[in-house]
């Protein structure tokens, strides 16, 4: 025995070959009814967006002249009221079908805008009772426009791109809807100036001699200016006094900036 060589060879059962078969078909199954479950699922979400639709909105066309009011203007004061008259017909927003929930509520707020909703009596009902109430209010009620009028008026510029190592300078004027960039500082409507400095610089005498760079780096900041001291500055105490509020990109002093600012959003915020 110890001269020879043995190969043991192992059957297996049978039954067990079977058992394997079976079970490796079973599994495969199971795989197929879960792909076609992920099938099943794939198919619906893709139905449910196509139900549901995307909101888009036509081109918005210039205003023409027809469309314009008389508005209340200073005197001598330049009017540009609206754009030129449009070389096309203007195509009419469609407000698309919002669906609605189980409850017959809509999934979105609609909120049209104000040449819509003035023609619904309705709506101009409630908007001309709220403004009666309002008025009727008490100086000492938080709501009244009294109230409102003290609170701090802020005109706010948002992501204004300026080179980096440039030196920002804005003039402020109020009721002087004509400043330009050649107009007088000392004017009773200059109501002052605001600055942005590039990073690190601490002291002004640099950045007035040297106002721009050739490079193409900006720093995107959101300017905001309070308004509120430079009425009380003009005497203007009437909060139903209707302003121009004009803001002048300047560069080094008595120049302009050799690199235009641009900002992304103009709006009036109270606080």
């Amino acid at each position: 025995m110890s001269g020879s060589n043995f190969r043991s060879t192992k059957r297996i059962p049978q039954s067990l070959l079977q058992g394997r078969q079976g079970s490796g078909r079973s599994s495969a199954l199971k795989n197929g009814q879960q792909l076609k479950r992920a099938a099943y699922i794939c198919a619906f979400v893709f139905c449910l967006q196509a139900l549901l639709g995307t909101v888009d909105a036509d081109p918005v066309l210039a205003s023409s002249l027809g469309f314009c009011k008389t508005v209340p203007v200073l005197k001598g004061a330049p009017l540009h009221c609206c754009l030129p008259a449009p070389k096309r017909t203007p195509i009419r927003f469609r407000f698309p079908l919002i669906p609605r929930n189980l409850a017959g509520r809509l999934f979105l707020r609609e909120r049209k805008p104000a040449h819509v909703v003035q023609k619904d009596p309705e709506y101009v009902r409630k908007y001309n009772l709220a403004y009666a109430r309002m008025k009727a209010l008490p100086d000492t009620d938080p709501r009244s426009f009294l109230n409102q009028w003290r609170l701090q008026e802020n005109v706010v510029l948002e992501k204004v791109k300026i080179p980096h190592s440039e030196y920002a300078r804005f003039d402020v004027f109020i009721n002087y809807p004509a400043a330009n960039r050649q107009t007088h500082l000392y004017m009773s409507e200059y109501v002052g100036t605001f600055t942005h400095l590039p990073s690190g610089m601490v002291d002004m005498s640099k950045a007035v001699s040297e106002s721009s760079s050739n490079s193409d780096e900006f720093r995107i900041v959101t300017i905001r200016y309070s308004v509120n001291a430079a009425l009380k500055r003009l005497g203007i105490t009437d909060y139903n006094t209707d302003i121009v509020v004009t803001i002048v990109s300047k560069g080094a002093r008595n120049t302009g900036p050799k690199t235009g600012f641009t900002f992304s959003n103009l709006k009036q915020d109270f606080q």
